[in-house]
């Protein structure tokens, strides 16, 4: 039997989770709530949850507030939120679950479902201590391969190309690796940190370009060598993309 803590800023979100963990009773027992960071930290330094429902937006304060006044963390986590906020892009990046309220019964035991089925504790902590780096900064993310789960540094991806309902990551050092999720959903994630979908296929680091051929609407010649046609529709934005990085930098 595992232990959950429920961390919520209302009672009407606290009640609706317990509902929802109703037909889990006998796999996970709710041991306390709370509903500020003070108060979250407190409790679950006392009862040592295996499971935290952690509501991202608290009373004084939010949820990654209590997470970095804790050490170590040892518990699983679920996110919940009302808002799409920075924040969710940073739990994605970590491949980590969250919750959008008012929270649907078949999401929930989905991510239940996977939650129980995690690959291993030392990959939730490490997914955690992604977490928390990338709030201030976006520097890594969680890839799901097929047996592991691997955490890359954004900067060391050169490219990544579709491959049916899978994604090939291409890194700096040579090596690839196959990740169990589509290109779309990596494309959203990436686009903000510097990345551009150039063709239906492939999504590249702008920072990797070494060379742009004028040729059939536009070929990028990567520095893996790879050449990598832009779909002619794409062009203009590529290289208002690629412009737009340059003033940042």
């Amino acid at each position: 039997m595992l232990k959950a803590v429920i961390v919520e800023d209302t009672d009407q979100d606290k009640q609706w989770l317990k509902s929802l963990l109703v037909p889990w009773h006998d796999e996970i027992k709710v041991v306390g709530e709370a509903d500020t960071c003070t108060e979250a930290i407190n409790l679950i330094n006392q009862s040592q949850p295996d499971v935290v429902f952690l509501d991202i937006q608290l009373k004084q304060g939010d949820g990654f507030d209590v997470l970095q006044a804790l050490n170590p963390i040892d518990f699983k986590i679920i996110f919940t939120t009302s808002f799409e906020t920075f924040a969710i892009k940073a739990i994605r990046l970590s491949a980590l679950d969250y919750l959008v309220k008012p929270i649907e019964k078949e999401l929930f035991d989905q991510a239940l479902r996977r939650l129980l089925s995690e690959f291993s504790d030392t990959a939730q902590k490490k997914k955690i201590e992604i977490l928390i780096s990338n709030i201030s900064q976006v520097k890594k993310i969680a890839l799901p391969a097929q047996n592991a789960i691997k955490f890359v540094n954004i900067d060391n991806i050169v490219r990544c190309m579709a491959d049916s309902n899978y994604t090939w990551f291409y890194l700096s050092d040579g090596s690839k690796i196959l990740v169990c999720k589509c290109l779309k959903e990596y494309e959203e994630l990436l686009e903000p940190c510097g990345f551009f979908r150039v063709h239906q296929s492939h999504l590249i680091n702008i920072r990797y370009i070494m060379e742009f051929k004028k040729e059939c609407g536009g070929v990028l010649v990567m520095e893996d060598l790879e050449e990598i046609h832009v779909a002619r529709r794409r062009k203009d934005l590529l290289l208002a993309a690629i412009n737009g990085l340059q003033h940042k930098q």
